[in-house]
């Protein structure tokens, strides 16, 4: 029993761990325009990676715009 939940306890911090990671450094943000210029409506953004090179997929934070992506809350 306490193998099983040792297993548990680590599957879980891991996890968590993961999570902290991915939502600290990931974006994912929804377009919901009815006329796009790219075929998707979701999308993953690095706010990390400030580097641009040619040829990239960047995006660009409106906020008072009502046609901007939707974005999940930060800081909460």
């Amino acid at each position: 029993m306490s193998m099983f939940l040792s297993r548990i306890v680590l599957l879980v911090a891991v996890l968590m761990g993961a999570y902290s990671y991915m939502s600290s450094r990931y974006d994912l943000l929804f377009d919901k325009q009815k006329y796009r210029c790219l075929d998707a409506s979701v999308f993953l953004v690095d706010t990390w990676d400030k580097t641009v090179t040619r040829n990239d997929l960047i995006a660009f934070d409106f906020p008072i715009m009502s046609t901007s992506p939707y974005r999940k809350a930060r800081g909460s």
